[in-house]
Protein backbone atom coordinates (compact mmCIF):
# COMPACT_ATOMS: atom_id res chain seq x y z
CA UNK A 1 0.00 0.00 0.00
CA UNK A 2 1.03 3.66 -0.86
CA UNK A 3 -0.10 7.03 -1.14
CA UNK A 4 -0.63 7.82 -4.26
CA UNK A 5 -1.62 12.18 -3.56
CA UNK A 6 0.83 13.40 -0.45
CA UNK A 7 -1.17 15.94 1.81
CA UNK A 8 -0.03 19.34 1.38
CA UNK A 9 -2.30 21.23 3.86
CA UNK A 10 -3.61 20.46 7.31
CA UNK A 11 -6.87 19.17 6.37
CA UNK A 12 -5.56 17.07 3.87
CA UNK A 13 -2.91 15.38 6.46
CA UNK A 14 -5.63 14.97 8.87
CA UNK A 15 -7.87 13.52 6.29
CA UNK A 16 -5.45 11.09 5.20
CA UNK A 17 -4.89 10.24 8.81
CA UNK A 18 -8.33 9.56 9.82
CA UNK A 19 -8.69 7.73 6.51
CA UNK A 20 -6.03 5.28 7.41
CA UNK A 21 -6.85 5.11 11.01
CA UNK A 22 -9.99 3.99 10.23
CA UNK A 23 -8.69 1.61 7.55
CA UNK A 24 -6.44 0.00 10.30
CA UNK A 25 -9.14 -0.43 12.83
CA UNK A 26 -11.83 -2.05 9.95
CA UNK A 27 -8.76 -4.60 8.87
CA UNK A 28 -7.67 -5.59 12.57
CA UNK A 29 -11.60 -5.71 13.53
CA UNK A 30 -12.09 -7.87 11.04
CA UNK A 31 -9.28 -9.67 11.13
CA UNK A 32 -9.61 -10.51 14.53
CA UNK A 33 -13.31 -11.83 14.34
CA UNK A 34 -12.33 -13.84 11.70
CA UNK A 35 -14.53 -11.92 8.65
CA UNK A 36 -11.38 -12.17 6.53
CA UNK A 37 -8.69 -14.44 6.37
CA UNK A 38 -5.02 -13.92 7.84
CA UNK A 39 -2.88 -13.48 5.44
CA UNK A 40 0.39 -11.89 4.52
CA UNK A 41 -1.31 -9.68 2.14
CA UNK A 42 -4.08 -8.40 4.82
CA UNK A 43 -1.06 -7.91 7.48
CA UNK A 44 1.52 -6.01 5.00
CA UNK A 45 -1.84 -3.91 4.18
CA UNK A 46 -2.10 -2.52 7.97
CA UNK A 47 1.75 -2.29 8.19
CA UNK A 48 1.74 -0.06 5.43
CA UNK A 49 -1.30 1.46 6.24
CA UNK A 50 0.12 2.11 10.18
CA UNK A 51 3.83 3.08 8.76
CA UNK A 52 2.36 5.73 6.22
CA UNK A 53 0.30 6.90 9.34
CA UNK A 54 3.36 7.32 11.53
CA UNK A 55 5.06 9.10 8.90
CA UNK A 56 2.22 11.55 8.31
CA UNK A 57 2.08 12.14 11.72
CA UNK A 58 5.97 12.69 12.11
CA UNK A 59 5.63 15.71 8.92
CA UNK A 60 3.00 17.31 11.06
CA UNK A 61 5.53 18.55 13.39
CA UNK A 62 8.11 19.92 10.51
CA UNK A 63 5.15 21.57 8.67
CA UNK A 64 2.91 22.50 11.03
CA UNK A 65 4.30 22.80 14.77
CA UNK A 66 2.27 19.64 15.55
CA UNK A 67 4.10 17.74 18.30
CA UNK A 68 3.53 13.88 18.18
CA UNK A 69 1.92 11.75 20.91
CA UNK A 70 4.93 9.59 21.05
CA UNK A 71 6.81 13.19 22.24
CA UNK A 72 4.16 14.52 24.20
CA UNK A 73 5.13 14.47 27.90
CA UNK A 74 3.11 13.08 30.81
CA UNK A 75 2.01 14.90 32.65
CA UNK A 76 0.84 17.09 29.67
CA UNK A 77 1.77 20.72 29.68
CA UNK A 78 1.46 24.34 28.17
CA UNK A 79 3.29 23.38 24.79
CA UNK A 80 6.29 25.52 24.13
CA UNK A 81 5.54 28.62 21.63
CA UNK A 82 4.80 28.20 17.98
CA UNK A 83 3.69 24.11 18.83
CA UNK A 84 0.31 22.10 19.01
CA UNK A 85 -0.19 19.04 21.00
CA UNK A 86 -1.50 16.21 18.40
CA UNK A 87 -4.24 15.64 20.33
CA UNK A 88 -5.47 19.03 20.61
CA UNK A 89 -4.85 19.31 16.86
CA UNK A 90 -6.92 16.73 16.39
CA UNK A 91 -9.85 17.63 17.82
CA UNK A 92 -9.45 21.46 16.58
CA UNK A 93 -9.26 19.46 12.79
CA UNK A 94 -12.04 17.01 13.34
CA UNK A 95 -14.33 20.00 14.55
CA UNK A 96 -13.18 22.18 11.17
CA UNK A 97 -13.62 19.32 9.57
CA UNK A 98 -17.64 18.42 10.30
CA UNK A 99 -18.82 22.44 10.36
CA UNK A 100 -17.19 22.25 6.52
CA UNK A 101 -19.16 18.82 5.81
CA UNK A 102 -21.76 20.35 7.53
CA UNK A 103 -22.25 23.36 5.97
CA UNK A 104 -21.40 21.95 2.68
CA UNK A 105 -24.56 19.28 2.82
CA UNK A 106 -26.81 21.79 3.63
CA UNK A 107 -29.51 22.05 0.93
CA UNK A 108 -31.43 24.59 2.31
CA UNK A 109 -32.30 28.94 1.57
CA UNK A 110 -31.10 29.19 5.10
CA UNK A 111 -27.54 27.39 4.01
CA UNK A 112 -26.68 30.96 2.68
CA UNK A 113 -25.55 31.90 5.86
CA UNK A 114 -23.83 29.19 6.77
CA UNK A 115 -20.00 29.72 5.74
CA UNK A 116 -17.17 26.87 5.78
CA UNK A 117 -14.52 27.33 8.06
CA UNK A 118 -11.81 26.31 5.57
CA UNK A 119 -9.46 28.85 6.80
CA UNK A 120 -10.18 29.20 10.90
Amino acid sequence: MKLEIWPVTEEEYWGAIEDLGGFIFYMSHCWFHGRIERSQGVEKDINDARQISEQLVGELFVNFGVVAPKDCPQPRREPPDGFRWYWDWYQEMKERMSANWHCSSLVSPLASRCKPNWQA
